[in-house]
């Protein structure tokens, strides 16, 4: 025994030894950038690649953030409240393995660890394997920084890279802000928004975080998404970057992550138009087209109006009042007609509810004209032109008739046949631009040629932004 315990106290020494070798430094020293570099778009850490000791206040311990798993742990610290003192901690081990799954928020904390920069833009350190996180102490309080969304990003939602950086990984509040579109992604199961100031600017609001992660998602949540138009007087969480603008790449900008659902403060909420329907899929010179709505909302609905335009490029909408045809206020289906117009007229419209408190939202999501609901009047039926043609001014390129059922006539152009493309496409005859659509999922396609005229009934469907007729 007596052995023992002077092996032991030396092993300990040594790797007290080995942590003290690195430099201790603030997350100050390390997130923070001068203003000749933030000019320049240089928004790198100069540690990084670094090894170093900091510490700092547990602000999100790994247990609520989503990226946690059995073998891969994050957080984020600050110190202090102010510029360049939040910072990112994560590690690619099993968060039990340092201590960092036993930490709580308010916990003050020193870690020895690598800096880096994910994606060149977003500053965090990596513990080093083998070296415990050391509580100093514990109870903390955790308090929210007031920030503008105009210090995070410009309303074209491009970083403010001179006045953003410095919030970057930090706890932050944004205040009295509205909601302008919904974005869900990954199939559905996950979801962010996009919330504006008084003044347009826009910051995107993320889900790092199992707060705002759906039912659906993996993890899961409780999440219920926002309507375009819904009101917050606060909404806090921690800032991440996805570069874009000066910076480069083709991010959001700099984003909140919020952390619980105690980061949300809901104003009001605006109606939520659960779906939009048109009775025609392509109607024809004689047909007026019914657009339907349904549309729920929890103070009643005061009104709601169709909006069309004719032509790609006519933005001069006519508004036509819609009437309630089934249902009540707080949730029913409301109703109004497009006039039928000449064949070949594109036609584009939208769909805006107001409620009894004058809040409004729309589908499409505000701005509705730029990416409204659109069809083409034909005598002759779809065209393969038809479904693929989208207006380069509109923000998606969804098909206008997306997850509708189609009928549509072209060449084979692409077979199973041996040595064909083993993918079967047809294109439009006497067409070449939007002119060509892959078919899926029909077994009896396989026996179709390259040349062949093929008539094919299906379901216009857009995988990862690939419009393809499902049959």
């Amino acid at each position: 025994m007596r052995k023992i315990l002077p092996i032991i106290t030396l092993l300990f020494a040594m790797a007290l030894s080995a942590q003290a070798q690195y430099p201790l430094v603030t997350v100050q020293d390390i997130q923070t950038v001068t203003a000749m570099q933030l000019t320049a778009c240089v928004d790198s850490s100069t540690y990084n690649n670094d090894t170093v000791r900091v510490q700092g206040v547990v602000v999100t311990p790994s247990n609520i953030a989503a990226l946690t798993t059995a073998t891969r742990g994050q957080m984020w610290i600050r110190s202090g409240y102010g510029p360049f003192s939040g910072l990112d901690v994560i590690q690619f081990s099993d968060p039990n393995a340092n201590g960092m799954s036993n930490l709580v928020a308010g916990d003050s904390i020193e870690i020895t660890g690598v800096v880096t920069e994910y994606q060149g833009s977003e500053t965090e350190i990596i513990p080093l394997p083998g070296v415990n996180i050391s509580i100093l102490g514990s109870g903390a309080s955790i308090t929210a920084t007031v920030v503008p969304v105009s210090d995070l990003n410009d309303p074209g939602q491009a970083n403010n890279v001179a006045t953003g950086e410095q919030w970057e990984g930090q706890y932050i509040e944004v205040q009295n802000v509205t909601v302008v579109s919904v974005d869900p992604f990954s199939g559905g199961t996950r979801v962010s928004f996009v919330v504006q100031d008084g003044n347009g600017n826009k910051l995107n609001v993320s889900d790092k975080f199992i707060a705002q992660r759906l039912p659906s998602g993996s993890p899961s949540g409780t999440f219920v998404a926002p309507n375009p138009g819904d009101t917050y007087g606060f909404i806090r969480g921690i800032i991440a970057h996805s570069p874009n603008g000066c910076t480069g790449g083709s991010g959001r900008g700099y984003e909140l992550n919020p952390t619980d659902t105690s980061d949300y403060s809901l104003n009001s909420a605006a109606p939520s138009i659960i779906s939009v329907t048109r009775n025609l899929v392509t109607p024809t010179s004689a047909q007026a087209v019914t657009v339907s709505a349904n549309i729920s909302d929890g103070d009643g609905i005061a009104s709601v109006t169709l909006s069309y335009a004719i032509g790609v490029g006519n933005n001069t909408y006519t508004p036509v009042s819609m009437t309630m045809t089934s249902g009540t206020a707080m949730n029913g289906v409301w109703a109004a007609d497009i006039p039928a117009q000449a064949d070949g007229a594109f036609v584009k419209y939208y769909v805006c509810a107001t409620d009894i408190s004058s809040n409004t939202s729309c589908s499409p999501n505000v701005p509705s004209q730029a990416d409204p609901e659109f069809f083409t009047v034909r005598d002759n039926g779809t065209t393969i032109v038809d479904v693929q043609f989208v207006p380069t001014s509109f923000s998606s390129a969804n098909s206008g008739y997306n997850g509708l059922d189609v009928t549509l006539t072209g060449v084979v152009t692409g077979s199973a046949e041996a040595n064909g493309l083993g993918f079967i496409f047809i294109q439009q005859e006497n067409e070449l631009a939007w002119a060509g659509i892959m078919l899926t999922d029909n077994p009896a396609l396989a026996n179709l040629k390259v040349g062949d005229i093929a008539t094919v009934s299906g379901t216009v469907n857009e995988n990862f932004g690939f419009t393809r007729l499902e049959q």
